[in-house]
Order: structure tokens, then sequence, then C-alpha cells
């Protein structure tokens, strides 16, 4: 589960608003996704996506990510169904909370690995962690710099993310 609180202006009174938001995906909402996807692979389509930099895609991809992550907490239940995702996609905080994402890729990058059910993010984590790596905190610089978007972007370890973005050797797209 993340909270994201996201700060606006109300264009009806002008006034600033602060307000938290809930975001989680269960694993069958990731298997669910997957399987909506053109090859049945949401990682793959992913890739495949960020690798054409069509940017109208690359928003609709994250689009898809945020509504099928938002729900509203009741008691010790997080509901989620098309009426609140209806008035969500209508709001300024969605409007807020997507233009956060869209100018700023290491929001996205947390974002995404907020909403990933911990044990699959510390899966996917172990997976990309070579074996034989004896200082895990040193990033090799490719020749040409690696691309990922948001979503891989989830899989590389936070401070291996960070040094990449910074040296170049991964662009973020």
């Amino acid at each position: 589960m993340l909270k994201k609180t996201v700060t606006y202006e109300n264009p009806f009174t002008n006034e600033t608003v602060t307000e938290d938001l809930y975001f989680n995906l269960t694993k069958a909402e990731l298997a669910d996704m997957s399987m909506r996807t053109p090859d049945g692979d949401l990682k793959a389509h992913l890739e495949r996506i960020a690798q054409a930099q069509n940017g109208q895609e690359i928003m609709d991809a994250m689009k898809w990510i945020i509504f099928t992550a938002y729900g509203k907490r009741k008691d010790n239940s997080f509901i989620k169904n098309d009426q609140i995702r209806e008035e969500f996609e209508s709001s300024e905080a969605y409007s807020a909370l997507f233009m956060e994402m869209v100018m700023d890729a290491d929001n996205a990058i947390e974002f995404v690995r907020g909403i990933i059910p911990k044990d699959m993010l510390e899966d996917a984590n172990q997976e990309q962690l070579p074996v034989d790596t004896p200082n895990l905190t040193e990033v090799p610089t490719p020749e040409k710099p690696r691309r990922v978007n948001a979503v891989e972007a989830r899989v590389i370890p936070h401070d291996q993310l960070r040094a990449g973005l910074a040296d170049g050797s991964i662009i973020l797209v």
C-alpha cells in the first residue's frame, strides 16, 4: 500500500488543498494486467512501449497503472470500483499526481515501487542481482545507456538506479 500526499489548488475556492491518496496492486491484479496485454506479459509490453518511445502509449500505460492501483481506505478495507476511479480521474488531486509523475522520474519510480507487493518486488530485485558480485552498490557503466521505463525501473535496486541516472548509464524513458 502506498500513501501519496498531493497538494493542489481547488479551482472553485482557490484554496490550497492537501490530500492523501492510496494505491495498491495485488498479485491477482498484476496477473490480470499481464493477461490484458497483447502478448500476455506486462513487463514485455511496457518494455516495448518504452523502446518505441511513443509518448501517448507511455502516458496511457501510466494512467492504466494509476487507475488500477487507486482506491479508498475504509476501516480495514481498500475499496476499488469504477465510481471511485471516475471521481478520482476528474479531480484536481489526480491532475496534481499525474503531473508530478510526468515531471519527476524519481517520483514515478518510487510510485511504481510503492504499489507492487513487497514480496514480488524483493523477488524481482534478487533476480536482477548477479550472485557473484562482491559489491552490490557498484553500478557498471555500459557502453550505451540502458533505457528503462518507470515499471522496469522498479526492479532495479534504488541505489543502483540513482547512480545510473546520475552518471548517465541509465536513461528513464
